[in-house]
């Protein structure tokens, strides 16, 4: 659980605004899942991180992956 909470953590980081450069693989593995599991808070940052959290069982293997990997 802890280790999911990180990676949560670490994708929400990513799916912010002005996302770092180095975490544009996490951007482009996830924005995929951020649309489908919170299309309707994707512009609320504070939101979208809640909703990230909320599902983050359900997050791509690809996401987790660069997640991972970025790390």
């Amino acid at each position: 659980m802890i280790r999911l909470a990180s990676v949560v953590a670490i994708l929400c980081f990513a799916l912010s605004g002005p996302a770092l450069a180095a975490s544009a693989a996490v951007t482009a593995a996830c924005r995929g899942d951020a649309y489908r599991l919170c299309g309707p808070v994707i512009h609320d940052e504070a939101k979208r991180h809640a909703c990230m959290h909320e599902h983050a069982a359900q997050l791509s293997a690809a996401c987790l992956t660069a997640v991972r990997a970025s790390r």
